[in-house]
């Protein structure tokens, strides 16, 4: 996460910080000065161009993904609808943590512009509403195949709603501590720890409720579907392969999520218990700044991996580009499938279809 993830973001573009506080919480008190880290020109250019380009691929694609689930009544399912939720946290995260930290690397403090406390902390409660919901994902995957009739039964657009709303709700109220002890040094410097100690503990908190307990839940989920699909046996209707094909999509989405975070959670333990380690140290800022980098990654790939798996996302965006290409062929007298008044052209994919027996309601 940003900055600050705890140093390296906000200030960049200038030097790796020297931080009174965590110099404190690592137990360094001797009141020697702390030789800065600056990147070279040359890393800077490349990190803003990276950065930028990963972060405008994430922005389009989520932006995809929630249209896509609003627009289309066929992509109305519990899973498209979560994916829809995920989208919109990792909107969350590449605008108040990516966009930032492109522009502060090219120079332009923008983090300091945004203010210090709600980000960071909107930061984290969108780094919590992924992981549950990815865990709330996988669960509804163990209830649908281990007990399908049961979980058919009880499912609704409003049950759907309350959950993803008391994922939101939790999130916030789970996360409260990053909002506590964020805040700006006597330097007007924003950081994501600052008090003088505690620094082992905020991040053990962190790994535990981001990562520890939604993934606990997650590999309990898939252990016991994986057992009840090997008693299965064989694949029998399309409805089956349907579900099958969602367990496959959800982890193939929360195997990524777990590669992703799991180096970061790494390195800000590895600096909270290891005394001779600061926010400063040259290996910590380089490390740190290449999690980051991880992370974006992740929240920009998600749509993606939805549309190469997920057959429906494929047809509904190849639906979008030819009714794009056919309106803009009417202009020339050509016969076209288009609607009136600045509507979406109504183009059926062959093949698909917006029966429930054909579509992707999982």
């Amino acid at each position: 996460m940003n900055a600050n993830w705890n140093v390296t973001i906000t200030n960049i573009h200038s030097a790796a910080m020297v931080n009174t506080t965590n110099n404190l919480a690592a137990g360094l008190t001797d009141g020697l000065p702390t030789e800065e880290f600056v990147f070279s020109s040359a890393a800077k250019i490349a990190l803003t161009v990276v950065i930028s380009v990963v972060a405008a691929m994430g922005l389009f694609g989520n932006a995809m993904v929630v249209f896509i689930v609003i627009r289309y009544k066929d992509m109305h399912t519990v899973i498209n609808y979560s994916f829809a939720n995920l989208a919109l946290t990792d909107l969350t995260l590449l605008l108040l943590d990516a966009v930032p930290t492109a522009a502060d690397t090219a120079g332009i403090n923008l983090s300091a512009l945004l203010g210090c406390k709600v980000p960071i902390y909107l930061q984290y409660v969108s780094a919590e509403v992924t992981s549950l919901t990815l865990a709330f994902l996988s669960y509804d995957r163990y209830r649908l195949i281990v007990y399908p009739l049961k979980t058919l039964k009880r499912r609704s657009p409003l049950a759907l709603l309350s959950i993803l709303l008391g994922i939101w709700l939790v999130s916030f109220v789970v996360q409260i501590p990053a909002v506590v002890v964020t805040g700006l040094t006597e330097e007007g410097k924003c950081y994501e720890f600052n008090a003088p100690w505690g620094v082992e503990y905020f991040f053990s908190y962190a790994l535990v409720s981001l990562f520890i307990i939604p993934t606990g839940i997650i590999v309990f989920c898939y252990v016991r579907m994986g057992r009840k699909l090997l008693e299965a046996g064989p694949i029998g209707s399309r409805k089956e392969t349907r579900r099958r094909r969602s367990v496959k999509i959800v982890l193939a989405v929360t195997i990524l999520y777990a590669l992703s975070w799991v180096p970061c959670h790494t390195v800000h333990l590895w600096m909270a218990f290891n005394p001779e380690i600061t926010a400063e140290s040259p290996l910590y800022v380089e490390l740190h700044t290449a999690v980051n980098v991880l992370i974006f990654v992740n929240s920009s790939v998600n749509p993606y991996v939805y549309a190469l798996i997920g057959p429906s996302y494929r047809h509904h965006i190849r639906s979008m580009v030819i009714c794009s290409c056919r309106n803009a062929s009417s202009q020339q007298n050509v016969n076209t499938v288009s609607s009136q008044k600045g509507k979406f052209c109504r183009y059926q994919i062959p093949g698909s279809s917006t029966d429930p027996e054909n579509s992707s309601r999982l």
